[in-house]
């Protein structure tokens, strides 16, 4: 029981990040909890655990992409002027070093 509670955290958490991972094996240690306690739905809940860790395994690359956050560049003339910016900065702090 305790063993596909880790199974399911250290997939989770490997695909998902750690946060997720630990919500995700609490969430299945109670399921697993209820399912020993409660007759007639063992079955069920090991079923929906293997295929909660067959579809993470198997789509995993693509759900690791949507929980990432990749912010779009932004785009417009602030954002040129914005990299104008940095770009002065940078070069203003490489000529102030230069010259000590």
């Amino acid at each position: 029981m305790l063993l596909l509670a880790l199974v399911v955290f250290g997939v989770t958490a490997w695909f998902v990040g750690l946060r997720p991972g630990g919500y995700a094996g609490a969430v299945s240690l109670a399921a697993l909890v209820m399912a020993q306690v409660v007759p007639g739905t063992a079955l069920a809940v090991y079923g929906v655990h293997v295929l909660y860790i067959g579809g993470l395994v198997w789509m995993g690359p693509k759900v690791s992409r949507l929980f990432q956050g990749n912010k779009p560049e932004p785009k417009g003339p602030a954002a040129q002027v914005g990299k104008w910016l940095k770009r002065g900065r940078a070069f203003g702090e490489a000529l102030w070093k230069t010259r000590r």
